[in-house]
């Protein structure tokens, strides 16, 4: 145990570092999106590529096409991730698009920043200690309401797109078990399994 500490607190380290510098770097994005979501809500101008284009899942018309025998085969493009161009005057979509990204960004943001707390502690400290159950317990929540964030957001920029393209068969899917959700049982889990550990190791200092 002793010897296989020392191990585990380098690649803690290791790993720290590794989501520090993810951290930066979806800061760094969440800056940025947020100036051009301000610039196209300020001066009507779609500036960037990004807020030019938004990505819907759509069912396209069928096509046909030949086999090398010269039978005709029917295709169906169901569930297409299909790329929309935006004009000028499509600015809302636009903004929909943008603020539901950042919304999402700083979600996970905020969820990076508990994981690097946990990891932090693995190289510091005893891992099984209450902050890291409430780290794990808090990392649960957001993932969940990233699930929730992400249906209802799938709803609110297909409604819009449905307006701006009536003639567009856009393909929104409900998913009866999102993988959020799984993850978020998940990590419930393994916060029990740290706060039952955090009263045994108190449990057993009174002992000694």
């Amino acid at each position: 145990m002793n010897a296989a500490r020392p191990t585990l607190a380098r690649y803690a380290r290791v790993l720290d570092m590794i989501l520090t510098v993810t951290l930066g770097v979806t800061a760094v994005a969440f800056v940025i999106l947020v100036i051009l979501t301000a610039n196209t809500f300020l001066t009507d101008d779609l500036a960037s590529e990004f807020n030019r284009e938004i990505q819907v899942e759509a069912n396209l018309p069928p096509s046909h096409t030949t086999t090398v025998d010269g039978e005709e085969v029917r295709l169906t493009h169901e569930r297409v991730l299909t790329k929309i161009n935006l004009l000028p005057h499509q600015r809302q979509l636009s903004l929909t698009g943008t603020t539901g990204t950042l919304i999402t960004i700083l979600l996970a943001g905020i969820a990076l920043w508990h994981l690097r707390q946990f990891v932090h502690s693995l190289s510091t400290e005893n891992p099984f200690i209450a902050a890291n159950a409430t780290r794990l317990r808090y990392m649960a929540w957001i993932t969940v309401a990233i699930g929730v964030w992400r249906i209802v957001f799938s709803f609110i920029l297909s409604s819009e797109v449905a307006r701006e393209f009536p003639h567009l068969n856009l393909n929104v899917r409900l998913s009866l078990l999102p993988p959020e959700f799984v993850f978020a049982v998940v990590l419930f889990i393994i916060a029990e399994v740290f706060s039952i550990g955090v009263k045994m190791k108190a449990e057993q200092d009174l002992t000694i």
